[in-house]
């Protein structure tokens, strides 16, 4: 990880030590992942505007689809992945050579993907292409920027039990809790929808999920209900299997 990372605490990591050894197999496509070597550009928030803003840059979300969902920047690029190492393979897709844009910013939650998807980037696009990153990542903007001033549109989601941040990087009062059958963030609106089923699915996973996950998840369910009857806090298993992983 990066020294320059603002705020340590802030940073998440979505079992990066398990994810290293993946993102890395997939950056030798393009040759070794060695983000300790050869990163790109670091761009402070007070500065991150001027990039989003300049017609010439290419702005890509390095982070996956259900956080793309939450909140992004003005004129980012969604490449809609569902885990971070199929990164590598969009880059080699979209921005290798002569596909490269005359520049490139990236951007995730905390800085530390960026790290490994810069130096991904520069082995792909021809020299001179600038590739940039924020330092920080969006929590460093929403924590140093002013909602006035800001260029970026939604919360920030953050794998903790807050869900989401805002500005000040206080918890969101949009996405409060998140599917227990595929995780991914809900807003108000979700919650409140037809085809979502408190414990089980959301309209990000009804019909997707199998039986014997339904069954799981309604049991589980069940227990969660009964501890709150009787006044015990339900212990989660971190071994319990979701329907979405990365």
């Amino acid at each position: 990880c990066s020294s320059k990372n603002q705020d340590k605490s802030e940073i998440v990591t979505m079992h990066w030590e398990d994810a290293a050894a993946t993102v890395a197999a997939s950056c030798n496509k393009v040759g070794a992942c060695s983000p300790t070597e050869l990163v790109g550009e670091y761009v402070k928030p007070k500065d991150w505007n001027q990039i989003l803003l300049d017609p010439e840059v290419l702005v890509v979300d390095t982070r996956n689809q259900y956080e793309y969902d939450v909140g992004t920047f003005k004129n980012a690029i969604n490449p809609k992945t569902d885990s971070f190492v199929e990164f590598p393979q969009w880059l080699s897709e979209n921005v290798a050579g002569d596909k490269a844009p005359k520049k490139i910013a990236m951007f995730c939650t905390g800085g530390i993907r960026c790290e490994k998807a810069t130096n991904a980037c520069l082995q792909l696009v021809p020299k001179g292409v600038p590739v940039y990153h924020l330092e920080g990542g969006i929590l460093a903007y929403l924590n140093d920027i002013s909602p006035e001033e800001s260029l970026f549109d939604g919360d920030c989601y953050v794998f903790d039990q807050r869900v989401a941040v805002t500005y000040g990087l206080q918890p969101s009062s949009n996405f409060k809790k998140s599917c227990h059958g595929c995780r991914h963030p809900l807003s108000k609106e979700d919650l409140h929808r037809d085809d979502y089923v408190e414990g089980i699915s959301c309209r990000y996973c009804t019909g997707k999920l199998t039986e014997k996950q339904q069954e799981r998840f309604s049991q589980r369910q069940r227990q969660i209900e009964l501890a709150l009857k009787e006044g015990r806090k339900h212990i989660h298993d971190p071994k319990e299997e979701t329907f979405r992983r990365g």
